[in-house]
């Protein structure tokens, strides 16, 4: 198990004991710490350091706290990862199949924003595509005052 990934998802839970509320310098602090977290992860995965189930389930649970689409699309595929290497019981009761499950909630609401016409996002359709064609998609059907990140 990577003990630098370890200790930023120790870092990551531990903040969310006392989680300050929206839009305070606290909240904002937060999330600028969130940020550099899942900046560190992307490298770890650059460099090809992510190797034990629980390295995956971990960098997941950070990218859970995204901002972006692709973050949280970058949690479900961690997690999935994860649940493929075997890893279970990694927090608790909530396992990889879980968080794996729970970071499409977030990225359904978000996707929820580009709603238009008559028409919504199916998740289904948005699971099965790539995530870039998606986007791209999304991005065309899309305009106003949305960003697709």
């Amino acid at each position: 198990m990577n003990q630098e990934l370890r200790a930023l998802f120790v870092a990551d839970q531990a903040e969310r004991n006392d989680h300050p509320a929206y839009d305070t310098p606290e909240y904002w602090q937060l999330r600028e710490r969130d940020a550099k977290r899942r900046q560190r992860v992307n490298e770890l995965i650059a460099e090809g350091l992510l190797t034990a189930p629980d390295d995956y389930f971990h960098a997941a649970l950070i990218f859970q706290h995204g901002e972006t689409l692709e973050d949280i699309w970058q949690a479900h595929e961690l997690a999935q990862r994860a649940a493929a290497m075997g890893a279970t019981k990694s927090m608790g009761d909530k396992d990889s199949l879980w968080l794996a499950a729970a970071a499409l909630y977030p990225f359904q609401f978000h996707l929820s924003l580009f709603k238009g016409e008559a028409h919504t996002v199916s998740i289904c359709c948005i699971y099965m595509l790539n995530l870039n064609v998606a986007l791209r998609l999304l991005s065309r059907r899309f305009v106003g005052n949305h960003q697709v990140c």
